[in-house]
């Protein structure tokens, strides 16, 4: 070490100070830790403000001092020393202090670090940093009051240390002094060990006070390359302008060059910035123009600013000197050197005269600014000169390729017109006066977005062009012939003007497109019709005028025969008709009328040839067309009789030399219309003229008449004539008539055509009409009208009529009246006597002889009371009705005879009456006795009977219902009957008496006598009722039914107890399940009457069992453990099984030696915080406390007993409320680092409203933290630190801390001892927010801690150490890790942040974190971890995994799965839709942190295609005329190895078998294996890859897959068994158990998703333990999953399949003796897979 220069670890100093130059130099890092920069005494900050800003801040000497009672060394009467340097890692002011005084007090404060030369201060390093921040991102964030975007980091250059070279300052001490006198301070020349390496360390300059540079030319090289900047131009550097607004506003004006002016209206008058209010910053403005879209590069050799202007211009002076806000010269300046046509944007350089800093390349808002181009025509077919028409040509143009914002206004526009170069003599300028009528351009108007694109026409009309005297003419000048005209040569330019200047630009001459005009075609469809308002038309000739240039074609109409002047008077331009001309030459009788002219006139054209021509403006004339009229003539009409009775009469005539088409006309109407040569027309009667009109389009013409006369027809009718060809006869009479004048003259017809009408008819009915006769029948008389009359009963019937008839020519006849009599004539019998005979038998006495020339026939009719009972002769036998029980025959009896003549008319006689009398009986009564018996008596004619009587029958009836079983149980009314017969045989059924039959009642359970957990008690009631047992009484025999499951009358169980015929009235069920509901019914069972019941069905339910007695969670429980501090007792426990109870719970407490007490009662949620043991007196730490659980059935009807929990002893926690902390670090002496002790306190548990002592809050580092405040606080013994103050205890994220800071290690010997803190009637830990004021009681939570510091990767050491707690005068100690209450860990320096605290603190949650996924068919299995559950810990609240297809946004409404366990690390999801990708959303909820979400996207869930395997066909039991083919799954055609495919894990296993054992068939194999899990599964299903379709092709010659037969069985039906076979013994080779899959994890996770299938009904595995089979099934439960069966080792199996049939897939309708090659497909319903085939195979069918 030299002598002059100072080597140790830390100076502890006031100033160091040069003479000339002081250099603060390190290769490594300067770092000035100091809350406060100074500049010769004045804040940083306020520097900055007068440096850069021109203020006049300043602050007082000793502004930034803080109190130096806890430093250790007084400095202020210490020396100085003249070294040449000082090699130290730190200077510093934290452990010493000066005495000032202040208003004559002294108080001590923690001086400055003054760093001072009297030359210049350099500070000199690659990395300069004060406290977090490089030296330039510390002063841009102070000059521009924002942080900068780039931040610089720290480099760490590579520095070669060679020890010899340097000095070992790491366990070096402290050097304090007041001053030193030196010229460097640096680093170079020492070096520290680290970690086993050597580096030069951080020159670290630090102070809780302030650090103050004083020189007044302090130099900053943070380059480390000697290029020093002066503070101050260094401070005005960081002036970023850039990253504020700066606007310039400027109004451009286009020209060949372009100017522009600062915009006066714009904000600051055209010049706006951030600093507008820093009234010395003042600039100058250097604008640049280049072109649009380019930026400046002047500052390159490929400079493309094409012209620049300075401003303001010594022309602005004196008035403007300088450009600042609001202050802007009003001078138009002119930026040139530019094409015309282009566009050009326009930047500036702004350059701030009082930091000498330039802004450069500001965009201003002049852009896209033009320069003018001409206009351009073009004759290229886009922009040209062509021919519109005869007289008009157009110009299209491109307008002045120009862009110009300020061309804005409507005086600005830009006028264009048309000039006539050649040919000469017509100089005038179309539109050259400005907005008459031309073309107008703003060149302003940004919505042209291609202006060389954007076309402007003129559409001129070439007569406009006039030199004022000669007009140039209405058409185009052209020269030529009649084939063709073509354009004379023509030249035009385009004139620009502007309104406001005399600015005028005329286009170079284009030509006009020569253009060869044709005549017109000729004219076509020339028609003539003299009946329409234009008699001439014609099609114009066919013209496109795009094409000929012609737009106006004339027309001329000759006629042939006469002059050749046209017919036309005028012009006909583009005229398709002519209305009639005015000439005579053309028209005959031109409006005549053919009623005035004589007959054979004609009106219209006169007969000739016409014809008509087009031509055009120059004269030319196309082709003619012709038209040739002739004269019209019609023959005179005749007539033709009608062909059908319709009237209708044909008048023919005929037509020639017509024009063309024609029409009919007539003075008689047509029945439908008139036609060419004929029409039908309807003649009434009298005589009849006809003449007819004929009109072609020429003319019209009139026939000559035709007259003929229509006669009223006449007909006669005879007398009526009585039909005798029917018989019966039946009163028909026919009447015949004939026609007598006909109605057309003498070869009129006769004959009738048809009846019209038959009216006005009296006595008779109409039966038939004819055209030669009437028939009718006559109406009978009464016969009370027919009288005696000479000799005879008889009576005229006088009848008449009307008839009209029709002829065959349709003509009716008048309406002709007939009147006729008729005589009806029978034999004089005037009247009938009747009498009995016999037995119901009564017979005619009168004589009944008939007269055969009047009589015909008689029938007798016998009548009971008016109804006919008896038609068979002159003696009528009436039934016995009675013995019916229907007495209708007694009453008047008589008989009416019915006479009928030869005529058919009839004649009504009726019999004296007799009469029949129903019989009588008396002193009668009955009843029913027995249910199969009744008894009666009564008195007939005198005579009594009873019960057993033979004389009358008798019998007994219910509801009309005659009985005759004797069974008289059904309950209602009887009637029991005597039938009786009286003197004329007639019998009746008499009525005895009535007895009502009443049912037993039904019995009834009236309530529960009592019940235990297997027996119910009843209370019954049997007899209820006026009738027991029923009106008659039965005896029952009785019943009581009882079952688990509600029961009916019709469906009653098989559990009872008989009780014979007895009627016990308590009934006890014994046997019975606990706990479970029963349902009772009584049964009585009679002989006869129906069975009756006890309804409804009554239930009752047994006691249940006691439930289970709760178990209390100990504080070790992984989940909801027990949690115990100093004065809470959080209890937790389980129920295992209530027993279908619902329960209550009580909680018992109690001290060692005391008596219980019920701390809570009535809980229903299984967790409590016990605060007190008596109810009264709070618990204490350090106690046993004894608790149990009690559980009550509640409500509790049956009396349940209460079940008591095990107890279990709890010991309280320590009352750290008034402690002291000992810690030994003893053992820390091999550790040579430095370290950082904390030591935690945990915030948790009793919050309680409290109001601190001191309810300020302390601001730490700018910012609002929470603060500690204790009541008592002993200094602790820890070296010389002497007190401790508030800040020194903080919170951190809910962390108690108390940190020790850096202490130095050495060996063991130098190791500094905390021997402990005592924290005396501690109040707890203050925590104040915005919102909340409360107070936490310390506890100290190890668990939580330590789960912290595991989780954190920077911890390098775990030191062994010692706690020892003195707690109520007793010490207790702990080693390292035994301990539950304080953690310590070690730290390096670089694992603490900026303000001290360790890396762990404050470490967000976070949600699922998912490392890869593995997609299944319609299932998706995700691998994750649960995520970070933050610092402090704290666990989520809920885990879920939402879903959705791809498109679908996922919504709270989403399904999700919910994560339980957060140890789990695999997560499946089904079922999803194949092949369709879906989005998944994780998210974790926490009570603080909030809701965590991770997002994956589109995981598809395919539908896994089968692999490939082979099918095959197996022959067997085949006939002369089919083949059974079973179908079977086997491994590449090999026939001993079956493959099983699982659809879940794709991998295939393999079972050797025999082939074709007997003892091992295979049943139609196809499907896939599920570990031998049976599924009903679906055809077509994508979840089992099942065939959707399944085809045994077969056919007599050999063929390939490529070219299958016509020619399959369809074998898609399916049955679903069971897949798996018990073969009876064990199979040789077998080797597919699923002991060697149940240890694969793969199969685990499988089992969880076969346990969810919808289609499993019963599990089956082979040889694996009962309880390794349970666990799974207990542990993942399918609702569908009926059992599991467990299956010994020792009987071999295989796995079957879904067979296709029933029986045997038979392919049928084959030929005898005949070989047939088969082949299988299956398809599956997946949109990707290809069939499978199975190979060629070959089978014979027997003879």
């Amino acid at each position: 070490m030299s002598q002059n220069i100072l080597t140790t670890n830390t100076v502890c100093v006031e100033t160091i100070h040069s003479d000339s130059d002081l250099e603060i130099y390190s290769n490594r890092k300067i770092y000035f830790d100091t809350p406060n920069m100074l500049i010769r005494d004045l804040h940083f900050e306020n520097y900055i403000e007068n440096t850069v800003f021109g203020s006049s801040l300043f602050n007082g000497p000793h502004d930034y001092k803080i109190s130096g009672d806890s430093n250790e060394i007084n400095t202020s009467q210490m020396g100085e020393y003249d070294l040449e340097m000082v090699d130290c890692l730190e200077v510093s002011s934290s452990q010493s202090f000066q005495v000032l005084s202040e208003s004559g007090s002294y108080s001590n404060m923690e001086h400055y670090v003054n760093l001072r030369a009297e030359s210049n201060l350099v500070i000199r390093s690659t990395n300069i940093f004060v406290e977090s921040e490089s030296f330039d991102d510390f002063v841009y964030r102070l000059v521009n009051k924002k942080s900068d975007s780039n931040i610089d980091t720290e480099t760490i250059p590579s520095i070669a240390i060679v020890p010899a070279d340097r000095f070992n300052v790491t366990d070096f001490g402290t050097y304090f002094t007041k001053k030193i006198n030196c010229n460097k301070i640096s680093t170079e020349n020492i070096y520290i060990e680290r970690s086993g390496s050597n580096e030069e360390p951080v020159l670290n300059i630090n102070s809780r006070s302030a650090v103050n540079l004083q020189s007044l030319n302090i130099l900053i090289d943070d380059s480390n390359t000697g290029s020093n900047v002066d503070l101050d131009t260094y401070l005005k550097t960081r002036l970023d302008e850039s990253r504020y607004f700066l606007e310039i506003f400027i109004i451009p004006e286009s020209g060949v060059d372009i100017s522009f002016t600062f915009n006066q209206q714009a904000d600051g008058d055209g010049f706006n910035h951030y600093w507008k209010d820093i009234d010395v910053f003042t600039y100058k403005i250097n604008f640049k123009i280049v072109p649009t879209g380019e930026v400046p590069t002047d500052d390159t050799p490929s400079n493309n600013v094409l012209d620049e202007i300075l401003t303001p211009q010594a022309s602005d002076a004196p008035t403007y000197e300088y450009i600042k806000f609001e202050f802007t010269p009003d001078t138009r300046y002119t930026l040139s050197n530019l094409e015309p046509g282009n566009f050009y944007d326009i930047y500036a350089d702004v350059t701030n005269l009082f930091t000498n800093t330039t802004v450069y390349n500001i965009l201003t808002d002049g852009v896209n600014i033009p320069t003018i181009k001409h206009v351009v025509i073009q004759n290229d077919g886009v922009n040209s000169i062509v021919v519109v028409n005869e007289n008009t040509i157009k110009i299209r143009y491109t307008p002045h390729e120009t862009y110009i914002a300020s061309w804005n206004t409507p005086d600005k526009l830009v006028y264009f017109a048309a000039k006539l170069i050649e040919p000469i003599g017509y100089t005038n300028t179309i539109n050259q006066t400005p907005g008459s009528t031309g073309n107008t351009f703003n060149l302003s108007d940004r919505n042209i977005a291609d202006r060389n694109a954007h076309y402007l026409e003129f559409t001129l009309d070439i007569s406009q062009f006039t030199d004022g005297t000669t007009s140039y003419g209405d058409y185009l000048k052209v020269s030529g012939d009649n084939t063709t005209k073509t354009t004379d040569l023509h030249s035009f330019s385009i004139v620009s003007t502007h309104s406001s200047g005399t600015f005028e630009m005329i286009s170079p001459s284009v030509d006009l497109t020569p253009f060869n005009f044709g005549p017109p075609a000729t004219p076509t469809n020339f028609s003539m019709n003299y009946f329409t308002t234009n008699v001439f038309n014609w099609t114009l000739s066919a013209n496109t005028v795009a094409t000929t240039r012609i737009e106006n074609i004339y027309y001329d109409v000759y006629r042939t025969g006469r002059a050749s002047n046209r017919l036309n008077d005028n012009d006909l331009l583009n005229s398709n008709a002519l209305s009639k001309p005015n000439t005579n030459n053309v028209l005959q009788n031109d409006g005549g009328n053919l009623d005035s002219l004589p007959r054979g006139s004609r009106i219209g054209f006169i007969a000739d040839t016409y014809k008509i021509q087009a031509y055009n403006v120059f004269g030319q004339r196309s082709g003619f067309v012709t038209k040739t009229i002739t004269n019209l003539s019609v023959t005179r009409p005749t007539w033709s009789v009608p062909t059908s009775a319709n009237r209708q009469w044909t008048v023919s005539y005929s037509v020639s030399s017509n024009n063309g088409s024609y029409s009919i006309t007539s003075n008689k109407s047509p029945v439908s219309s008139y036609g060419t040569s004929s029409f039908l027309t309807t003649l009434g009667f009298g005589n009849q003229v006809v003449y007819v009109d004929v009109q072609d389009t020429a003319m019209r013409l009139r026939s000559q008449n035709s007259t003929i006369t229509i006669y009223t027809p006449i007909i006669n009718i005879n007398n009526g004539v009585f039909d005798n060809s029917i018989a019966p006869p039946n009163r028909d009479y026919k009447f015949t008539y004939n026609i007598t004048t006909r109605s057309y003259t003498s070869s009129g017809p006769y004959n009738v055509y048809s009846v019209q009408s038959v009216t006005n008819i009296t006595q008779m009915t109409l039966q038939e009409q004819t055209v030669s006769y009437i028939k009718f029948k006559v109406n009978n008389p009464s016969s009370s009208s027919i009288i005696l009359s000479g000799g005879y009963f008889q009576k005229y019937v006088n009848v008449s009529f009307n008839l009209k008839v029709r002829d065959s020519y349709g003509y009716d006849t008048i309406d002709t009246l007939k009147n006729y009599s008729v005589l009806v004539r029978f034999d004089n019998i005037p009247s009938i006597t009747i009498s009995n005979s016999s037995n119901r038998e009564f017979i005619i006495t009168s004589a009944l002889d008939q007269n055969p020339t009047l009589h015909y026939s008689k029938t007798y009719q016998w009548y009971v009371n008016g109804h006919q009972v008896s038609t068979s002769s002159s003696t009528g036998i009436i039934d016995d009705a009675g013995a019916n029980g229907n007495n209708k025959y007694f009453g008047q009896i008589y008989c009416n005879v019915v006479f009928r003549n030869l005529q058919g008319f009839t004649r009504h006689l009726k019999s004296v009456e007799l009469t029949n009398s129903l019989p009588t009986i008396s002193g009668n009564s009955a009843s029913i006795d027995t249910t199969s018996s009744y008894i009666y008596t009564y008195i007939y004619d005198s005579v009594g009977y009873n019960t057993g009587s033979t004389t009358y029958a008798t019998r007994i009836s219910k509801g009309g219902t005659v009985i005759t079983n004797s069974d008289y149980s059904d309950p209602g009314l009887y009637i029991i009957e005597v039938y009786i017969v009286n003197d004329y045989g007639f019998g009746a059924w008499i009525q005895i008496g009535t007895f009502t039959v009443v049912a037993p009642s039904n019995p009834q359970i009236i309530s529960i006598k009592a019940k235990t957990i297997n027996s119910i008690e009843l209370n019954l009631s049997w007899d209820n009722g006026t009738y027991p047992n029923g009106n008659p009484s039965e005896v029952s025999t009785n019943t009581l039914y009882y079952s688990q499951s509600s029961f009916t009358t019709s469906s009653l169980p098989s559990t009872k107890i008989n009780y014979n015929q007895d009627k016990p009235i308590v009934g006890t069920v014994n046997s019975l399940s606990t706990g479970t509901p029963y349902f009772f019914m009584l049964e009585k069972n009679f002989p006869r009457y129906s069975d009756t019941y006890s309804t409804p069905i009554f239930s009752a339910t047994t006691v249940f069992l006691p439930p289970e007695p709760v178990t209390i969670h100990d504080e070790s429980q992984p989940l909801q453990p027990t949690i115990v501090t100093h004065n809470t007792i959080h209890l937790n426990w389980s129920a295992p099984n209530n027993n279908g109870n619902s329960v209550v719970y009580s909680i018992f407490i109690k001290t060692a030696g005391g008596s219980y007490y019920e701390v809570a009662s009535n809980l229903t949620t299984t967790s409590y915080s016990i605060t007190t043991f008596d109810g009264t007196n709070l618990l204490n730490g350090l106690t046993d406390y004894t608790i149990y659980v009690r559980t009550s059935v509640s409500p509790n009807p049956d009396g349940i007993p209460n079940v008591d929990s095990n107890t279990i002893t709890f010991k309280t926690t320590f009352d750290y409320t008034n402690i002291k902390l000992t810690f030994d670090y003893s053992n820390l002496s091999y550790l040579d680092v430095n370290y950082t002790i904390y030591t935690y306190f945990s915030e948790i548990s009793s919050k309680k409203a409290y109001t601190p002592p001191n309810p300020s809050s302390r601001t730490i580092n700018g910012g609002l933290y929470p603060y500690a405040a204790w009541s008592t606080l002993a200094n602790p013994n820890l070296g010389t630190l002497t007190s401790l103050n508030y800040q020194d205890i903080w919170t951190n994220n809910g962390i108690a801390k108390y940190q020790t800071t850096n202490h130095q290690m050495g060996n063991q010997t130098n190791l500094l001892h905390f021997n402990g803190l005592n924290i005396n009637n501690c109040d707890g830990i203050y925590v104040s927010d915005s919102t909340n004021t409360s107070i936490y009681d310390i506890d100290i939570f190890k668990d939580f801690i330590d789960r912290m510091i595991a989780n954190d990767a920077h911890i390098t050491h775990d030191i062994e150490y010692n706690i020892s707690f003195t707690y109520g005068g007793t010490t207790h100690s702990y080693t390292s890790g035994l301990g539950p209450h304080i953690i310590i860990r070690l730290y390096d320096d670089n694992m603490t942040n900026a303000d001290g605290s360790i890396y762990l603190n404050s470490q967000e949650a976070s949600a699922v974190i998912i490392d890869s996924t593995n997609v299944k068919p319609t299932m998706i299995r995700f691998n994750y971890d649960i995520g970070s559950f933050g610092l402090p810990y704290e666990e989520p609240t809920s885990v879920r995994v939402y879903y959705e297809p791809d498109g679908t946004p996922i919504t709270a409404a989403s399904p999700y799965i919910e994560i339980t366990d957060y140890t789990a690390t695999t997560l499946q999801i089904g079922l999803l839709d194949y092949n369709t990708p879906y989005n998944f959303r994780f998210e974790s909820v926490f009570p603080t942190y909030g809701t965590k979400i991770t997002t994956h996207t589109e995981r598809t869930a395919n539908a896994i295609p089968p692999s490939s395997f082979h099918l095959v066909i197996k022959e067997e039991r085949n006939t002369s005329n089919s083949i059974n083919a079973n179908i079977a799954v086997y491994d590449f055609d090999d026939p001993t190895t079956v493959i099983g495919y699982n659809h879940t894990e794709q991998y295939y296993q393999h079972v050797t078998v025999t082939p074709w054992s007997e003892d091992w068939a295979i049943d139609n194999f196809l499907g896939h294996w599920w570990y031998g899990i049976r599924s009903d599964f679906n055809v077509g299903d994508p979840f089992t890859g099942f065939p959707e379709d399944i085809r045994i092709y077969y056919h007599t010659s050999e063929f390939t897959k490529d070219s299958l037969p016509a020619t399959y069985y369809l074998a898609n039906s399916r049955r679903p068994v069971e897949i798996y076979t018990n073969v009876g013994y064990t199979l040789s080779g077998i080797d597919y158990s699923i002991n060697n899959l149940i240890d694969d994890i793969s199969f685990k996770n499988d089992w969880r998703h076969l346990m969810s299938r919808t289609g499993i009904q019963t599990a089956y595995m082979q040889g694996v333990e009962n309880g390794y089979l349970k666990d799974y099934y207990d542990t993942y439960p399918n609702p569908y999953m009926q059992s599991y069966q467990i299956l010994p080792h020792q009987y071999g199996r295989h796995l079957n399949s879904l067979s296709f049939t029933p029986d045997n897939t038979n392919i049928n309708n084959l030929l005898p003796g005949t070989t047939y090659y088969m082949m299988v497909s299956a398809t599956w319903n997946h949109p990707y897979t290809t069939p499978v085939y199975s190979r060629l195979y070959e089978s014979t069918t027997t003879n």
